[in-house]
């Protein structure tokens, strides 16, 4: 199971909030109600928000502006000043490598997205692991976490390399490349950016490696008590990982936690959470996995994640993404 952060830094909905102001004009109801959600958890340190309020306020940010390009605005706005004790640590590396092996290593607990980098001879690719709470707007997160993750490179390093190339999860809507600068790839298994190795050798002026270990220690400090923050909702989304397409009933997980039901709801109540939506999301991220990963139809697909008749699983993903399943397989929206 993939292990996608518990809480998120409030700064990074506030900035993503902020900006979304100052495109205008904006839903205030809508910008009002996101800005609710950026109050910290309360069991959590640091002033973080949970990452499913942190989905939510991307979303009212969306809807607010008319503006197509809303997560590159966003994300160019993201420096290593932003990431606090981690980015100070990321800056203080000796090489632009060692600066992403180190936002690596702790993107499942201080950064929104987990990343991992793969060495295929003289390139190197970051592979993003979108979360299944940013199903619903997947262009806005793609574009916010290719801007700033290039904003990062160009500040430490000086500048990108020509031969940069991205892959992005859905089909094309608009032109990235031209946005980018660079070779773009859609449909693709997941988002990645590409680079050659030689430019994550080159060294970064800001290398400090005392500050370093101890940026490093903070960074592992935080990172250790968000761990140990888990919410009830984390803690049901990875039951329901390991439960294999068969739901358990809300008694059942109750049971399994020790609780009385009506414990359980009053919690996920408290993170804005119900049992009923977790499995929704849960049931629907296997849906879009599924769909992107064998030919398997419609109807063998409703059945095997329970939808009561295939008329639900296509008003599931008409009301999530837009599409029926057979548009979102043929466009390959994965």
């Amino acid at each position: 199971m993939k292990n996608y952060p518990q809480f998120i830094p409030a700064r990074f909905p506030r900035e993503v909030l902020a900006l979304a102001e100052d495109q205008g004009p904006v839903a205030l109801a809508l910008i009002k109600r996101a800005k609710d959600l950026c109050h910290p958890a309360a069991r959590a340190p640091e002033d973080p928000v949970s990452h499913e309020n942190l989905s939510r306020v991307c979303t009212a940010a969306v809807q607010s502006c008319n503006d197509p390009w809303l997560g590159f605005t966003v994300g160019q706005h993201f420096s290593l000043a932003r990431f606090g004790a981690l980015g100070a640590a990321a800056s203080s590396c000796p090489r632009a490598i060692d600066m992403l092996e180190v936002l690596q290593n702790f993107s499942d607990t201080l950064l929104p997205v987990p990343s991992h980098m793969q060495t295929h001879g003289d390139r190197v690719t970051i592979e993003y692991d979108l979360p299944p709470f940013f199903s619903g707007e997947p262009e806005f997160h793609a574009q916010l976490i290719i801007a700033a993750s290039f904003r990062l490179l160009k500040d430490c390093v000086g500048y990108l390399p020509p031969s940069v190339r991205i892959a992005l999860p859905f089909a094309q809507t608009r032109n990235y490349a031209e946005k980018y600068s660079c070779e773009t790839s859609y449909g693709q298994p997941a988002l990645a950016i590409n680079l050659p190795l030689s430019y994550l050798k080159s060294p970064l002026s800001s290398s400090d490696p005392a500050a370093r270990q101890l940026f490093l220690d903070a960074c592992e400090n935080l990172a250790r008590r968000l761990r140990s923050s888990r919410t009830l909702g984390g803690s049901i989304r990875a039951m329901l990982e390991s439960c294999q397409y068969a739901y358990p009933t809300l008694e059942q997980v109750a049971d399994r936690l020790h609780v009385t039901t009506r414990t359980l709801r009053n919690h996920l109540a408290r993170e804005d959470l119900s049992y009923r939506e977790l499995v929704r999301q849960h049931r629907l991220a296997q849906a879009k996995k599924l769909l992107g990963e064998n030919d398997l139809s419609t109807a063998e697909i409703s059945d095997l994640l329970g939808y009561s008749n295939v008329a639900s699983i296509s008003r599931a993903f008409k009301r999530d993404t837009g599409k029926a399943p057979s548009i979102y397989r043929a466009r390959g929206a994965f």
